[in-house]
């Protein structure tokens, strides 16, 4: 399996939908029940048909890491929930770019795999907030 990747650049304004909600994940995935919470947002939003998007940011990119062993941990799996989200017609998942490469992380390496994710430079994101009507950040 190989992970999709849209680079969008500055001159790029790819974003061209409004979204009813843009759920906003900027932190590591078991340090707190946030990451469970709003994966669990999205799905419920999906499922009564809002039109969601998620950004992953700073600490929050290590929820996309593949390979994760919440077993240990005594909580569910991300990357089961993640995988799902299209299923619940959740229409976008997007990373900063620069959150996932300061922390060394490999799109091709180290992100779940056979997900569509777009990487997002700072025009991007700024345009993704003003195209979201209501934002949620966990």
């Amino acid at each position: 399996m190989t992970i999709e990747l849209d680079e969008i650049s500055n001159e790029d304004t790819a974003i061209e939908s409004k979204f009813d909600l843009l759920i906003v994940l900027q932190q590591a995935p078991y340090s707190s029940a946030s990451a469970n919470e709003a994966l669990d947002l999205a799905l419920a939003a999906g499922t009564f048909e809002q039109k969601v998007a998620l950004l992953f940011i700073e600490d929050g990119v290590y929820q996309l890491m593949s390979e994760q062993a919440p077993d240990a941990l005594q909580q569910k799996s991300l990357e089961k929930m993640i995988n799902a989200l299209s299923f619940y017609g959740v229409s976008m998942l997007a990373v900063e770019s620069h959150s996932l490469f300061e922390r060394d992380l490999h799109p091709e390496k180290h992100i779940i795999q056979g997900v569509h994710f777009e990487l997002l430079n700072t025009k991007s994101i700024q345009d993704l907030y003003d195209r979201s009507k209501t934002i949620i950040r966990f």
